[in-house]
């Protein structure tokens, strides 16, 4: 029989033992007697470390059930998910998002017990991405620490590729000069700079005068592959060239981002490029990049700086450029879109989204721009000039211009009567000439700003009863508005009238998709429909 002692530390075990269910567990009963403070006078601290890691390894249910080699993998897919870069947070006019799991998970898991420990050091997929964030304000030794955590965390990458973000904060510390700031930056280049070799992708967020410090090592040849370098300072036209270019070697990545740098602040071959995230190029770089970058397919453009003279541009920025392999072009902000636009054809152009229409004439060059192009696009979207009708007319005879369309997204603050009655006149285009028809071939529209409109127009953009499943009419199955001003609560001019919510009903039982919502989310159709029931509420009462 056992003792009154070991039945009582078996019943401190705070999880179910497995052993000693067969019988006896050895480890879990010092454990026991541990906790108890029964054997702690009589145990050094390493021999207690040793002791719960022996009963976390025989317990631990990723090591019962799975071998080394999958526990390896299991903690890798814990690491890397399907975007598994290190990468910056969000920067304006970039793309930027942290992996979901964060940049120190490799830590988290090592930190769990001592085998696990052992697995996530001897796992080098676990360590081949990091992100470093510099702070003015750290001290000296805060940053010669880093140093050596960044040197050991790259030692264990054995030598797989790099996922390599570095973050520079410029908030300005006071007592404390620029360039003493900019020097405690310098020795963990180096050691990002001693693996150059290894770097797949670079996500760099520097001021300008720390990009020269990222050369590489000048050995080896480069695998980059998705470089994102964005200056967090706007160049001055006083200071000298600011480049960021590999000793030895010239990378030629596939996908680039920059921010506040011209071309020539980029050592890079182009040739195999095919993304492109720019922000601040001037227009001459604009129309370089074209001519240097024949297989770029993605091409997003944020904000080109003002021209002195539009009327007259520079001689470089008059070139006429075919490009033939660009599918997607995404404008933002540009000034002078037609000093761009004139300049392009692009006949494998599908996706395009442009917010540049409250500069001069911008609708008419991009007309002109997909005419000339004979593109099939298949995505279009656009903001819609604040002032005039003549930019709404404008609007109706550039989509008039591209038939093709089979998803259009509106942004405006417009009134969209006129643009919702000819969608409802042309709701059966087969039956028309080809000269009158418009958007043939439309599936989803989406349109966002004020409500300019009368709610009836939205169901006359669908025609009626058996026409609804009519082959010969348009293919729109999907309808989404979104109403940028603030409703009030209760009040009849917000709502949808009673007598059409029948009818909205109907083609949503037609297999329409139809979403009516507000800046909180909120449905409108559900909204109007709860409206009108407490009113008949009240009125019965």
């Amino acid at each position: 029989m056992p003792s009154t002692n070991s039945t009582a530390a078996t019943q401190r075990i705070p999880f179910k033992c497995i052993q000693a269910i067969r019988g006896s567990c050895r480890g879990c009963l010092a454990r026991s007697q541990l906790e108890d403070g029964t054997r702690r006078a009589d145990m050094s601290p390493k021999e207690i470390d040793t002791l719960k890691a022996t009963v976390n390894g025989a317990h631990d249910p990723m090591f019962r059930i799975f071998s080394p080699e999958l526990v390896s993998l299991i903690l890798t897919l814990c690491v890397h998910d399907s975007d598994e870069e290190a990468q910056i947070p969000e920067q304006r006019g970039c793309r930027r998002h942290l992996r979901r799991n964060g940049p120190h998970m490799p830590i988290v898991l090592s930190a769990v017990c001592r085998r696990w420990r052992d697995i996530a050091l001897s796992t080098p997929q676990l360590w081949t991405s990091i992100f470093i964030k510099f702070d003015e304000a750290d001290s000296i030794p805060t940053q010669q620490a880093r140093a050596n955590f960044v040197q050991e965390w790259l030692s264990r990458s054995g030598q797989l590729p790099l996922s390599i973000a570095i973050a520079f904060d410029t908030i300005v510390v006071s007592g404390r000069s620029k360039l003493d700031s900019e020097s405690m930056f310098y020795p963990i280049v180096d050691i990002i700079n001693g693996c150059s070799s290894r770097w797949k992708t670079l996500d760099v967020q520097v001021p300008g005068s720390l990009l020269p410090r990222i050369r590489g090592n000048s050995t080896g040849r480069s695998i980059l592959k998705d470089i994102r370098i964005i200056r967090t300072d706007w160049p001055l036209y006083t200071e000298s060239l600011k480049r960021l270019r590999l000793d030895g070697v010239k990378p030629s990545p596939t996908s680039v981002t920059m921010s506040r740098l011209d071309l020539r602040s980029l050592g890079i071959l182009w040739d195999n490029v095919t993304h492109l995230d720019a922000m601040g190029l001037n227009l001459a770089d604009c129309v370089k990049v074209l001519q240097k970058a024949p297989r770029m397919t993605h091409w997003r453009l944020d904000y080109i700086p003002d021209i002195e003279d539009a009327d007259h541009p520079a001689d470089g920025c008059k070139t006429l450029i075919i490009h033939h392999s660009l599918q997607s072009l995404d404008l933002w902000y540009i000034t002078y879109p037609r000093l761009l636009l004139d300049q392009l054809t692009l006949p494998s152009l599908r996706h395009l989204r442009y917010h540049c229409s409250s500069f001069p004439a911008s609708l008419s060059s991009l007309k002109s721009l997909l005419e000339r192009s004979s593109s099939p696009l298949l995505a279009l979207e656009i903001d819609l000039a604040v002032d005039g009708n003549k930019d709404h007319q404008d609007c109706i005879d550039l989509l008039r211009s591209v038939p093709t369309v089979r998803d259009l997204t509106l942004n405006s603050t417009q009134n969209m009567d006129t643009f919702l009655d000819l969608l409802g006149r042309t709701s059966m285009p087969h039956t028309l000439a080809e000269k009158d028809r418009f958007l043939p071939r439309l599936r989803r529209f989406s349109f966002t700003g004020e409500r300019l409109f009368k709610w009836s127009k939205i169901l006359e953009v669908f025609p009626c009863g058996d026409q609804l499943d009519h082959s010969f009419r348009r293919p729109l199955s999907s309808l989404n508005i979104t109403i940028c001003t603030e409703r009030q609560d209760n009040h009849p001019d917000d709502c949808i009238e009673e007598s059409l919510l029948p009818r909205l009903f109907e083609l949503m039982e037609h297999n329409i998709h139809i979403s009516i919502k507000g800046l909180d989310d909120e449905d409108w159709i559900e909204r109007s429909a709860c409206y009108h029931k407490e009113l008949k509420d009240v009125t019965t009462l």
